[in-house]
């Protein structure tokens, strides 16, 4: 099957039908969005694409691509879009990884046009590369295991603050006994400006931050939260029975947390104001209501101001399945 990843640009018109499910107790919101923009533009498999927006508003795209040194590699690929989203670049996408391993699940993470990270799985290994105000620093190694990295996450503040969070383990192995198989742990790790700390065991399976507020998100349904850019951190705060582990978060402007994961209908959306959360919201549902496949998943998402404005996501459609982005605007 092959892949394509595409982005769906702003809208000008948002149709919204607001149905209220009181066995589940969510709000269903449809967006209508338009035409799809091809981001990656090759014929090779794209996966695993990530976003950020800048306050400049300018949208930045990573992904692992197979259009390079395939089926030995694949390597980690950026675009950017200063129009919000409708044209992506004429030229080749920007090689970041350049690796003799395969390179995979890459996170963008951003504060502003000069304070961007990206990170992603070399081989096995947690690696990272940190904008250094006119070209990117070399790649730093971050894990070196014999563990694999199975999840990673990213986040960096205005003040060049960085943390990088991800689990190591091999999860459900066929053919081997459950004894043999390492427990998944998780650590993190903080770039201060100028050094990185050493590995922190924590169960973190995503980091967001804004200027000195900073959330992981554990593998327990549980948020742990900081007010000192992740130097230390408070008490596990539990999810609402109504949500599920996000696969990606977000704070914005006003210090609010949005939470966004999928289920086998949509994509589902909350919020955290650091006091109490929202109700689960759905944003868009599945073109196939009730496919639960590994394929139609959240894969980022993206705020300004003071709301959620972009979801990129995976939808399996069957033939051919694709990545998409589009703008969707939630209720406050």
């Amino acid at each position: 099957m092959r892949h394509r990843m595409v982005g769906k640009v702003n809208f000008s018109h948002v149709a919204l039908l607001i149905l209220f499910l009181g066995i589940v107790d969510v709000i269903v919101i449809v967006a209508f969005w338009n035409t799809p923009v091809n981001v990656s533009n090759n014929d090779q498999a794209s996966h695993y694409p990530s976003m950020a927006t800048d306050e400049e508003g300018r949208i930045h795209v990573v992904w692992a691509d197979d259009s390079i040194n395939y089926p030995l590699n694949s390597e980690i690929l950026y675009r950017s879009s200063s129009d919000g989203g409708a044209t992506w670049g004429s030229g080749a996408a920007l090689n970041l990884s350049a690796s003799a391993k395969p390179s995979s699940r890459p996170v963008i993470a951003m504060a502003d046009s000069n304070q961007r990270i990206i990170t992603w799985i070399d081989g096995g290994d947690t690696v990272a590369r940190i904008w250094g105000g006119s070209d990117w620093l070399p790649v730093v190694q971050l894990s070196a295991t014999t563990t694999p990295t199975i999840q990673i996450a990213a986040a960096i503040n205005e003040d060049g603050i960085a943390l990088v969070a991800w689990n190591e383990g091999y999860g459900s192995v066929m053919g081997y006994d459950q004894a043999m198989i390492p427990d998944t742990r998780g650590f993190y790790r903080r770039w201060n400006g100028a050094t990185w700390s050493e590995s922190q065991p924590i169960a973190a399976r995503l980091v967001t931050m804004r200027g000195s507020l900073a959330y992981i998100a554990t593998d327990r349904a549980t948020l742990l939260r900081s007010t000192n850019a992740g130097q230390s951190w408070g008490a596990p705060i539990p999810l609402p029975g109504d949500y599920q582990a996000p696969l990606d978060m977000k704070l914005d402007s006003s210090g609010t947390l949005h939470l966004a994961w999928s289920t086998a209908n949509g994509v589902m959306f909350g919020r955290y104001d650091g006091r109490s959360f929202q109700r689960a919201v759905m944003i868009d549902s599945w073109a196939q209501p009730g496919l639960a496949s590994a394929n139609s998943a959240i894969r980022s998402v993206s705020v300004q101001g003071g709301e959620l404005n972009t979801v990129l996501y995976c939808e399996n459609r069957q033939n051919p399945a694709y990545y998409a982005y589009g703008r969707a605007t939630t209720p406050s």
